[in-house]
């Protein structure tokens, strides 16, 4: 980056980035002995409860279990806001002897971007955001649906390339009619899980299984033959990394907090989200977060003037793209090479 040359930062949840205090393989906020992700599911059994009594367990175990990450973790625990990021890249800034940085935020980035804008324009010579997410959303109903609304549109544009691609397992049918098939049997407790003989998947499971394979296009010829297989009951996938750390909760739960007044008030959400996604019911991750914000740090204010969101394909805050040039003077939004994609220039 020699002197004279803009700096450009490049901010994201990833582990080489600028990104959160807490990502990385360390030990830090989020490492507890119960683990995360598959792991909890396991010990947990489900993170989507089917009664009043089974919601009150899993509240009542993230209660422990972010006692237990605050414990391992120490001081840091209560300070993985990502203003307080945006502060650290403003310290690397100053490490670095550059006058002025130009920073491009990608999905958690954004905010962490708009927080750095915020806090030191005088330091910032541009601002790129690639998937922009919109942090002024406060509404529990809201937050959900929009994100469940964006995850169907998703699996539309699967089922359309399916529809038509020699590479998709499901050449022949209507990858909208298994998906509603698949989540049927899930209802009635009878959709085997191939990774896990003896055990079932839920609707929520599935969805959560279905997810991740929907934000980018190359992901989806392998997520054909998942669907097939479990169709069929015939394909695993690879086998499950165990325990991992999580530093999504603490850090998600210090920018945010969504009010949930008891398995009544979650099950109306569910509904809420189910009409919104008819096919894929409900966007899992956005699910998860409700349960795991008990014990975790209180939120920080976020951007004063929070930049309205663009459109993450699969998982945003709001699913219409906003031309964010008319609500930032000066700045322009671009295409990508990903059709689903595109970014601000600011």
């Amino acid at each position: 980056m020699g002197r004279g040359a803009p700096a450009w930062m490049w901010c994201s949840s990833a582990p080489t980035s600028s990104g959160p205090r807490s990502s990385g393989a360390s030990t830090s906020s989020g490492s507890t002995p119960a683990g995360s992700g598959a792991a909890i599911r396991r010990s947990a059994r489900s993170q989507y409860p089917r009664d009043a009594e089974a919601y009150q367990r899993l509240v009542s175990y993230h209660q422990r279990r972010a006692q237990a990450c605050r414990r391992l973790t120490g001081p840091l625990f209560d300070h993985v806001d990502t203003r307080s990021v945006a502060r650290d890249l403003e310290a690397v800034r100053r490490a670095l002897g550059e006058r002025r940085i130009s920073v491009v935020g990608a999905s958690y980035g954004t905010l962490l971007g708009q927080l750095y804008a915020e806090e030191f324009p005088h330091r910032l010579r541009a601002l790129v955001l690639d998937s922009n997410v919109d942090y002024s959303v406060t509404d529990a109903r809201r937050h959900l649906t929009s994100a469940s609304t964006a995850m169907e549109q998703a699996y539309r544009r699967f089922a359309a390339w399916c529809a038509t691609s020699p590479r998709c397992a499901l050449t022949g049918q209507d990858a909208i009619k298994v998906l509603d098939e698949l989540m049927a049997r899930a209802e009635r407790g009878d959709l085997d899980d191939p990774d896990r003989p003896g055990s079932t998947l839920s609707p929520e499971d599935l969805a959560a299984r279905i997810h991740p394979s929907l934000a980018s296009s190359p992901s989806w010829e392998d997520l054909a033959q998942d669907l097939a297989g479990l169709d069929t009951g015939t394909r695993a996938r690879a086998e499950d990394p165990g325990t991992t750390p999580d530093p999504t909760s603490p850090i998600y739960c210090s920018d945010f907090r969504f009010t949930v007044r008891g398995f009544g008030d979650l099950q109306r959400l569910k509904a809420a989200s189910r009409a919104a996604a008819p096919h894929m019911r409900i966007n899992p991750g956005r699910l998860e977060r409700r349960h795991r914000m008990p014990g975790l740090p209180a939120p920080v204010p976020q951007p004063a003037t929070p930049v309205p969101d663009q459109g993450h394909p699969a998982d945003p805050d709001d699913q219409q793209p906003t031309r964010l040039r008319d609500h930032l003077p000066g700045g322009d939004q671009r295409g990508t090479s990903d059709p689903h994609r595109d970014a601000a220039h600011l």
